[in-house]
This record gives structure tokens, sequence and C-alpha cells, in this order.
């Protein structure tokens, strides 16, 4: 059950702190996938871009064409977009 937060995505569900945790083991694991991580984001993105456009009834150029966030943005705790 998400809690009402002062700025929307400001809580996390249990699971998402858990994949990013995952992730950051990965990229410790394998820092040769640093290179390579806001490449990576990209095809994942698109997905969920037509995603998004279907589930709110808004075309998909109403969504930025690409990611518009980093990898290292996407990954970090502490960041909350405006």
């Amino acid at each position: 059950m998400a809690l009402p937060a002062e700025r929307p995505g400001q809580v996390l569900a249990p699971v998402d702190r858990n994949a990013r945790d995952e992730i950051a083991d990965l990229i410790a694991d394998n820092p040769s996938l640093k290179s390579i991580l806001d490449e990576v984001v990209a095809k994942p993105y698109r997905y969920a871009r037509r995603k998004a456009a279907i589930e709110t009834n808004l075309g998909e150029e109403r969504f930025p064409g690409q990611c518009p966030r980093s990898f290292a943005e996407a990954i970090d705790e502490g960041f909350l977009p405006e």
C-alpha cells in the first residue's frame, strides 16, 4: 500500500527499492556494464512509453521520444523529478 507523499514518486514500493539494490549489485559485480547503461535504458523506455500511452489513452507523442532521465538518475533513490 502506497503512503501519501509530499511529492509524486517520493514513496517507493519495497519491490522498487529491491530492484535498485539488485541492479547496483550487478553493476558492482560487472563494472564493464557502466559504459553501456544509458544505452540499455532506451529499449525498455520505448516499451514503457507505448504502454503509458495505451493505459492513459494519450498518444505516444505526448511522452518524450527518448528517456528523459539518465540511468544514474533513474537508479538514484534520492532523485525525484520536478
